[in-house]
């Protein structure tokens, strides 16, 4: 079956999400004065829970999703793996590209401003 050609195809072969993500950088018009969007969505497939954690770039009012994590768990993301994704960005496109990080209600805590502060 055509699925099956698809999953056949796709088993062999490893995605280098770092790859695609400067790749999608590149492509911006903006690489200076950056805002970052973070949110999270969770949500079943069957079974199966999906909970993703994304770090984007605003550019006219779009969000272009930049870096993912894939949470194994249900609920709200902590501050360990915020800074995970957030560590990630600033080694493919380092710190001084950031003027501010955006997100919702869901991304507080003491550790997490003040890891973001330091």
């Amino acid at each position: 079956s055509n699925l099956r050609r698809l999953q056949r195809f796709f088993a062999k072969y490893v995605l280098d999400l770092d790859v695609i993500a400067r790749m999608i950088f590149s492509l911006l018009p903006v690489k200076t004065g950056l805002v970052l969007s973070m949110d999270r969505t969770n949500w079943k497939f069957g079974e199966f829970n999906i909970n993703i954690l994304m770090l984007g770039i605003t550019y006219k009012g779009i969000a272009f999703p930049l870096i993912f994590s894939l949470l194994p768990k249900r609920g709200n993301s902590n501050w360990e793996e915020r800074k995970k994704i957030m560590e990630r960005f600033i080694r493919l496109f380092g710190a001084d590209c950031i003027d501010c990080l955006v997100a919702d209600r869901e991304f507080i805590g003491k550790e997490w401003t003040g890891w973001l502060n330091s």
